[in-house]
């Protein structure tokens, strides 16, 4: 019996034996791996940023070339870029870094912005990394959005004495409508974001509530509601919320809204039920009522607000495919488009043409609300501003007679 118990032993312990050597040979064949491994990695590496036109090279060439060229790339001329630039660098106290020029960075920011380039794009278009393009982006997207923002989305007269050439230099809108100061209206975005933010169509949105003047430049943008939110809430929180800084009118002054908005002191809506939608004007039919003859001019004049969203939306791709970033950097970069779409009319005569017709509307312009939400907010309407309207329909009657 011991004899069986020896030899018994044995085996096991041979067993075990072969056991540790298997586990030696793979851990050395996994060192040895790991090794060759390393050594590919970051002793023999193929360097990846080789192009002999760096970023700062191509970004000087685009700026001194074809203006069209600069126009693609930047989605603004370069004497603009200049000036921004120059803006950044002497008010902003923002310079670049050693390594990345301030020209360089906000050239990375405007191509990201305007063309919705990719990072791996980007990182071979200026030979830069993946983490010092993300950085320099950052960097500008948040001046942008958090400081410049207060001193561009803003009235240019705060005090809105003057007329809007616009109006005063148009038979058919003045002197009817010499109190308005300009347009209100909401805008969805797409956006990567689950609930809240599921839209009434199913796809993720965010609402945007802006109001623009009549040289189609933003005064006012609410950015960051959910895409579920109605606009009147977002309109009502607004006005009632001092921290939003909304630019109300002064006495004898208002904004044209559409009917999805309650008609309080300041804001102007057209009558609901009756044609309002420029199509619909555009089909040949007379004007049957005066009702819908306020409802034409007014709709005329407040497409203003959609031309400017028509051109916003297009210049900057990345509103319509907005990355899978965290949603408030969504929304900084939503605001910084509108500080430099302000900036660009700013500063570019050969801008786009703010006195075109309303047929020429960006296919983009959103459609308004139905008259059945309209109707939900018309206990809000004030005696005032019906009063007035009534009476730039009757001024209106009287000139066309």
């Amino acid at each position: 019996m011991d004899l069986l118990n020896d030899s018994s032993d044995s085996q096991d312990q041979d067993a075990e034996f072969e056991i540790s050597d298997d586990i030696v040979l793979a851990a050395y064949v996994i060192g040895c791996a790991s090794v060759v491994g390393y050594v590919e990695t970051y002793m023999n590496k193929v360097p990846m940023h080789t192009n002999i036109q760096t970023g700062y090279a191509w970004v000087q060439y685009t700026l001194d070339g074809n203006e069209m060229k600069c126009h693609n790339a930047f989605r603004m001329s370069s004497h603009v870029f200049q000036q921004l630039c120059h803006t950044l660098r002497t008010r902003y106290g923002y310079d670049g870094t050693k390594r990345v020029c301030l020209e360089e960075s906000v050239a990375m920011t405007l191509t990201l912005l305007g063309n919705a380039m990719g990072n791996r794009m980007m990182q071979d278009r200026f030979q830069h990394s993946g983490e010092i393009v993300h950085r320099h982006v950052a960097i500008v997207v948040t001046l942008l959005a958090t400081v410049m923002a207060a001193d561009i989305i803003k009235p240019t007269d705060p005090t809105f004495h003057t007329v809007p050439s616009r109006i005063r230099g148009s038979t058919q809108y003045w002197p009817h409508f010499k109190g308005c100061i300009g347009a209100i209206d909401g805008v969805v975005l797409p956006v990567e974001e689950q609930h809240p933010y599921r839209g009434r169509k199913g796809a993720t949105t965010i609402n945007c509530l802006c109001t623009c003047d009549f040289d189609m430049k933003f005064i006012f943008a609410c950015v960051g509601w959910e895409g579920s939110a109605h606009d009147t809430r977002i309109f009502l929180n607004c006005l009632n919320n001092e921290s939003d800084n909304f630019p109300k009118p002064p006495p004898g002054k208002y904004y044209l809204v559409d009917s999805g908005y309650p008609m309080k002191s300041g804001f102007l809506a057209p009558y609901k039920g009756e044609r309002y939608h420029m199509p619909d004007f555009q089909r040949g039919t007379e004007l049957h009522h005066p009702e819908e003859g306020f409802n034409y001019v007014h709709s005329s004049l407040r497409s203003v607000i959609e031309r400017t969203f028509g051109v916003w939306k297009n210049r900057w791709k990345i509103l319509r495919c907005m990355p899978a970033f965290h949603i408030r950097t969504q929304n900084y970069i939503i605001v910084a488009t509108i500080v430099l779409h302000n900036f660009i009319r700013a500063h570019d005569q050969n801008d786009v043409n703010p006195g075109r017709s309303a047929s020429d509307a960006s296919e983009s312009s959103e459609n308004g609300h139905y008259d059945g939400v309209a109707d939900v907010v018309s206990y809000l309407d004030e005696a005032e501003m019906k009063q007035i309207r009534n009476s730039i329909t009757s001024s209106i009657c009287t000139n066309h007679n």
